[in-house]
């Protein structure tokens, strides 16, 4: 409720559940009404279905056989990059065709 009211309200309400003061705009009768408001209430997740769900389903099987032979022509070709190799330079080091560094 403490939050619920910062958020929305602007108010530190959280003093309102134990006692009333006397210029405050919200009295501890009118925290707890807006507490029941927030009872019973169950908070969860569930899947948004569009209207059309079963036709972009399709749509989507569809463009996945599509792409199954191209996806298999590009695997067939040689990767122009190695990613997963790293070359670590010397600096101190000289290089190749260089005569040795001054220090």
């Amino acid at each position: 409720m403490s939050t619920t009211g910062s958020a929305f309200l602007g108010l530190t309400i959280g003093c309102a559940r134990c006692h009333n003061h006397k210029f405050d705009p919200i009295s501890q009768a009118d925290y707890y009404a807006v507490t029941a408001v927030f009872q019973g209430v169950r908070h969860g997740e569930r899947a948004l279905r569009p209207a059309d769900a079963a036709a972009r389903a399709e749509q989507a099987e569809a463009l996945r056989r599509e792409l199954k032979p191209l996806d298999a022509q590009l695997a067939s070709f040689q990767p122009v990059a190695q990613p997963l190799r790293v070359r670590l330079l010397d600096d101190s080091a000289p290089l190749a065709g260089e005569g040795a560094r001054p220090a």
